[in-house]
């Protein structure tokens, strides 16, 4: 096949000018509820190498997802209290657990 302008020729070059979230994705939500949810596997699991890649991957993932919501917060205001929920949660209980062994 010929390229022509850094396309293939035949092939349509396809321009994105904006996209804009106009809900919150269920599917975003899961992911960003699997990730909230295995925090505590990550901190267990601290000390190995591939679970550190695997906690740096999950949270560049976090990040990314709610990322996409930047320039439209509202969107996350009818789960936003439980997402911290979740997180606040891990965090008592790491305390918890630290106090214990102290």
């Amino acid at each position: 096949m010929a390229m022509k302008n850094g396309n293939v020729e035949g092939e349509e070059e396809e321009e994105v000018i904006a996209c804009a979230a106009q809900h919150l994705s269920m599917a975003h939500y899961g992911e960003i509820c699997a990730i909230i949810d295995r925090i505590p596997v990550f901190a267990a699991e601290a000390d190995i190498a591939n679970c550190n890649t695997e906690a740096e991957l999950n949270t560049e993932r976090y990040q990314k997802l709610l990322d996409l919501y930047q320039e439209q917060p509202h969107l996350l205001d009818g789960v936003l209290e439980e997402l911290m929920s979740k997180l606040i949660a891990h965090v008592r209980a790491s305390r918890k657990e630290r106090d214990g062994l102290l």
